[in-house]
């Protein structure tokens, strides 16, 4: 059985979902995957990593992608990486977004092992009419 650490999970990142509290700055959209279990993805080759509500992480053993998808439609993931870093990049952009400061995320990104936060935090500022377009490339970049 694969581990967390074998796929590249920091142990930061490990005990962050071992711990489950929901009132930190990730608490929602980083938890434990539990609801998978009862999806159809179950039966697929996969480790899950981390869930926001129906929004499942997850690495897929059989093509050896990090991806995310949501429960109610498993057959067409929202994204897919080569690297961690890349997941890992979607889930630092969402707390951007939910307007975590910069302290906060450089904390995160420290204990999760996010290596891309200055330059994510760096590229966010200049790019606010592109900021769709920089939203979907920037996470492929992070390998």
């Amino acid at each position: 059985m694969t581990s967390l650490r074998d796929i590249g999970l920091s142990q930061g990142l490990i005990d962050h979902l071992a711990a489950d509290d929901q009132s930190g700055p990730f608490g929602y959209r980083c938890q434990p995957a539990h609801y998978w279990k009862s999806s159809p993805i179950s039966e697929r080759d996969i480790v899950a990593l981390w869930e926001s509500g129906t929004v499942l992480n997850y690495f897929d053993q059989t093509r050896r992608r990090f991806e995310q998808c949501s429960l109610e439609d498993i057959d067409a993931p929202w994204h897919s990486f080569t690297s961690l870093q890349g997941a890992l990049a979607v889930l630092f952009i969402t707390g951007y977004e939910d307007e975590l400061s910069d302290e906060v995320l450089r904390d995160y990104a420290r204990s999760f092992d996010f290596r891309h936060i200055e330059r994510m935090l760096a590229e966010v500022p200049q790019a606010p009419e592109a900021y769709e377009h920089w939203r979907q490339t920037f996470p492929a970049s992070c390998a």
